[in-house]
C-alpha cells in the first residue's frame, strides 16, 4: 500500500465513507452470523466499524506493522488480529459465518493469488456463510 492510500484509509474520511455508505452497501440485508473474518483491514478504519456489527471479528492483515497496530488498538475488544496471508489462511475449515473484504483485492498482485484468496475463504466458511465485498 502506497503512503498516501494508507494516509487516506487511515483517516476520518474515510471513515466516514466505510461506515455510511461502504458497509450498508455491501453487505446489503446479507446476513453474516456472529463470527465474521475481514480480510485486509489495513489501518483498521474498515475494523472499527465492522466490530460493532459482528459478536465476534477476526481480521488478517499481511502488513506485520499494520497488524501490530491493530491488535494493540483492538485488544480486550471482540476483535482478534491474526498475521497473515489471506490466500493461506490459518485457520480451520469452517471456521467463519461469514466473510467481508473491502477495498483491498486490487493488493493483491496476480489473479491467481485472487482465486486462492477466494478459495481459502470459501474453505474458512461455515457451511451456507456469505462472503461479501
Amino acid at each position: 500500500m502506497n503512503k498516501l492510500h494508507l494516509t487516506y484509509c487511515a483517516s476520518d474520511e474515510w471513515a466516514a465513507l466505510v461506515t455510511g455508505s461502504i458497509i450498508p452497501w455491501a453487505t446489503g440485508g446479507v446476513a453474516l452470523g456472529d463470527h465474521w473474518l475481514e480480510v485486509g483491514p489495513g489501518p483498521g478504519r474498515t475494523t472499527e466499524a465492522l466490530r460493532h456489527l459482528a459478536t465476534r471479528l477476526t481480521a488478517v492483515e499481511l502488513d506485520h506493522d499494520l497488524a501490530t497496530a491493530l491488535a494493540a488498538r483492538f485488544g480486550g475488544t471482540n476483535v482478534t488480529v491474526v498475521e497473515a496471508d489471506a490466500a493461506a489462511l490459518p485457520m480451520s475449515d469452517g471456521t467463519f459465518t461469514g466473510a467481508i473484504c473491502l477495498t483491498m483485492l486490487h493488493h493483491v498482485p496476480t489473479q491467481a493469488l485472487q482465486d486462492q484468496l477466494f478459495a481459502e475463504v470459501r474453505r474458512v466458511l461455515m457451511s451456507g456463510g456469505a462472503f461479501v465485498g
